[in-house]
């Protein structure tokens, strides 16, 4: 049975898509985001190159594919092709200005991570970052095996309210 409370959370505070798409209820919709997150997880983990090189693939896949999408004539064979207006590509200053103002935050402050690391006086950030590897992989397996669990357990919830004909959750 799925907790009454949870169904509240997903359901209240205008998240309705998240709580249609995580209890089945638009199967293409499901299907779509499923098929989605498999593909960019097989992209990025399982293809053996680094997220780097796994980004710019994405990325000159995407430019490739509005290139050709920004050629095609407005019918081919028969069939319309929506244009994406010309609009959907701007950005305004401020929006542009945040996302850089915080990378240049964050490399300052990595800068100055390094800048004590190399001193040696600070033997707390040293610790940190010595066990940076051991919290990234149990992150790893947090956001990995949660969704999946999570995902896969709605389906059989609600397979079984179904087959059981409960009046209530």
């Amino acid at each position: 049975m799925i907790n009454p409370s949870f169904l509240c959370l997903l359901t209240c505070y205008h998240s309705t898509a998240a709580a249609d798409i995580l209890l089945w209820r638009d199967e293409k919709k499901t299907f779509s985001y499923i098929t989605l997150l498999f593909l960019l997880f097989y992209w990025f983990f399982l293809s053996d190159r680094t997220f780097v090189s796994s980004s710019a693939k994405i990325l000159l896949v995407i430019s490739l594919a509005l290139y050709i999408h920004g050629v095609l004539p407005s019918k081919v064979y028969g069939f319309t092709v929506e244009k994406v207006t010309p609009d959907c590509f701007e950005v305004s200053d401020s929006t542009l200005r945040n996302p850089i103002m915080c990378m240049a935050s964050l490399w300052n402050g990595g800068i100055h991570k390094l800048r004590v690391l190399a001193e040696g006086d600070d033997w707390g950030t040293f610790l940190k970052v010595c066990m940076q590897p051991v919290e990234n992989t149990v992150l790893e397996d947090f956001f990995i095996n949660v969704p999946n669990v999570v995902v896969s357990y709605f389906p059989v919830v609600l397979y079984n309210y179904l087959v059981s004909g409960s009046s209530g959750w």
